[in-house]
């Protein structure tokens, strides 16, 4: 009975409090374009390179202590 009423209170909620998934509002449709940037920053250039520089490494590695 506690869970109903939990559960009741919390989906009443949702509709009468201003919720937010991940800064999308839930309850309103959302817009159809958004426009995302596709330019990165040079120190986010950066860290894609270092990622994937760490990455490819860590596949040699596995791959020559495999043989």
């Amino acid at each position: 009975m506690k869970r109903l009423l939990v559960l009741l209170l919390l989906a009443t909620g949702c509709r009468t409090w201003d919720v937010n998934a991940f800064g999308v509002p839930l309850g309103e449709e959302p817009p159809r374009h958004v426009q995302a940037s596709s330019d990165l920053s040079g120190e986010e250039k950066l860290g894609v390179i270092l990622i994937l520089a760490v990455a490819v490494g860590a596949g040699v590695a596995v791959a020559l202590a495999a043989d």
